[in-house]
């Protein structure tokens, strides 16, 4: 009996993650009849003084992240990017196509994919 492809998206935040997460989605990919047809990211966004203050809480959030980051290796405390590995360099991943969005800022802290994401 022929079992049958399913596919899954996958939606990120960033194109990398964790190396646990990578290594049990080709663990997946090579031992299940489960494929990735699409990986869905937001795009980047130019850095301005003016997204900061006034229109992304996507790139708030980069940059108070970039900021711990950063203190934390100046005080010797290992980053979580670290742990991280770039999907690109994951071979079941590379031809994989991306869709980016640009997310829907709703409020202090709320992002919404667009429409044409979710359908």
């Amino acid at each position: 009996m022929k079992k049958e492809i399913k596919d899954i998206g996958l939606l990120l935040d960033e194109p990398k993650i964790r190396k646990w997460f990578a290594k049990a989605l080709v663990d997946m990919m090579e031992k299940t009849h489960v494929s990735v047809s699409l990986i869905i990211l937001p795009k980047k966004e130019k850095f301005s003084v003016k997204n900061i203050f006034f229109n992304s809480g996507l790139a708030k959030t980069r940059l108070l992240q970039n900021f711990i980051f950063y203190i934390k290796k100046i005080i010797g405390m290992q980053s979580p990017q670290t742990n991280k590995i770039a999907i690109d360099k994951l071979d079941c991943l590379k031809k994989t196509p991306r869709l980016y969005y640009k997310p829907i800022n709703r409020g202090a802290c709320v992002l919404e994919l667009p429409e044409e994401v979710i359908d």
